[in-house]
């Protein structure tokens, strides 16, 4: 629950209609005071359609006054909020379009968006964050299986300069936690170790870097 009068900034991890559609309900609920996603203008995002979803575009010279209602972090900066920096956006290594990571440093999480998802619940019961190996049956085969899902061309391409930027983000800065957009939440050293070695194998078992 957010604090009365607090104010709102939603970061949109990439500007695809179904990364947008929560804006129009949660202006309605809440109230957003800015809406941030990262990089550079592209020829296939969605920005210009977000005053689809915001009833009260129409009318935001009303309710905003001087302020910027959308903007752009570029990848390597901090995300506005309040006077903090913690929150940084970077480029994601392994992607479709234009999507962004964020990586909060107060807290050593790693906020992954589609990739790192490659896990379940087995009942709505199950808690959706897991800290211990014990907890947690992924296999290569069934990490495998969910990244070429997502991403086929994996399967294909010369993964190297993934691979190597992946290798390059982690051991810039300390990573404890891995939050993606679908799947369990990875926490602790160990399973964060083990899930970053599950995607490091299957990007170098592919067609290409047997050749």
């Amino acid at each position: 629950m957010l604090p009365a009068g607090a104010h709102l900034t939603v970061f949109v991890t990439r500007l695809e209609p179904e990364g947008l559609g929560n804006i129009g309900p949660i202006q309605a609920r809440i109230g957003i005071d800015r809406i941030i996603t990262g990089g550079i203008p592209n020829m296939f995002d969605s920005w210009n359609e977000i005053p689809g979803f915001v009833e009260m575009w129409n009318n935001r010279s009303d309710w905003l006054g001087d302020r910027t209602f959308m903007d752009r972090v570029a990848t390597g900066e901090s995300i506005p909020m309040g006077g903090s920096d913690r929150l940084l956006v970077l480029p994601a290594p392994l992607r479709i379009l234009a999507t962004f990571w964020v990586y909060d440093r107060e807290t050593r999480t790693l906020f992954t968006t589609d990739v790192f998802g490659h896990t379940s619940v087995k009942s709505p019961d199950e808690s959706p964050v897991r800290s211990a190996l014990a907890e947690d049956d992924t296999t290569y085969e069934s990490a495998k299986a969910q990244v070429l899902a997502k991403f086929p061309w994996v399967a294909y391409a010369n993964n190297k300069p993934i691979d190597e930027k992946l290798t390059q983000l982690f051991a810039e800065r300390p990573v404890e936690i891995i939050a993606p957009m679908h799947g369990a939440v990875l926490r602790g050293e160990a399973l964060v170790n083990k899930h970053l070695e599950l995607l490091h194998r299957v990007l170098r078992e592919n067609k290409e870097s047997k050749n």
